[in-house]
C-alpha cells in the first residue's frame, strides 16, 4: 500500500491529482501539501514512499525540497518525482542531478500513475 505525498501550490490541480491517483493506484494513501515547508513537516511525520512535487512554488521551491529530502538520511530513500507545466530540458536534467526518480509534465496525469504503479 504506497503512501504518496503531492506537493503543489495550485489547489485545483493538487486535489484533482490526488483524487486521480487514489482511483488509479490501488491501495494508495494520498496526502497533499501546498508548499515545500508543509511537505517537509508531513515527510517527517508520515514517511511517504513517494513524493510528487511541483518545481515552481512560492517559498521553498521543488528543487530546494528535493535537495533537502536527499540530504536527510531519514528521508533520502523516499522516491521523488518532479513535475512542471513546462517541458524544459533544464528542469528534467536538474531534477535528475539532484536525485529525482523522474520528471513529469503536469498535463500527463496518466504518466504519473503509470510510474507509481510500475515502481
Amino acid at each position: 500500500m504506497p503512501k504518496i505525498l503531492i506537493v503543489e501550490d495550485e489547489s485545483d490541480f493538487r486535489f484533482t491529482l490526488a483524487a486521480y491517483i487514489e482511483q488509479s493506484v490501488p491501495g494508495s494513501t494520498v496526502t497533499v501539501a501546498a508548499d515545500g515547508a508543509s511537505a517537509l513537516e508531513q515527510l517527517i511525520r508520515d514517511r511517504p514512499d513517494f513524493v510528487i512535487s511541483d518545481i515552481q512554488m512560492p517559498g521553498m521551491n521543488g528543487f530546494a525540497l528535493l535537495r533537502t529530502i536527499k540530504r536527510n538520511p531519514d528521508l533520502s530513500a523516499v522516491q521523488v518525482y518532479m513535475m512542471n507545466g513546462t517541458n524544459g530540458v533544464f528542469f528534467n536534467e536538474h531534477a535528475t542531478r539532484l536525485g529525482a526518480m523522474g520528471f513529469i509534465l503536469k498535463g500527463k496525469i496518466q504518466t504519473i500513475c503509470e510510474k507509481l504503479v510500475s515502481t
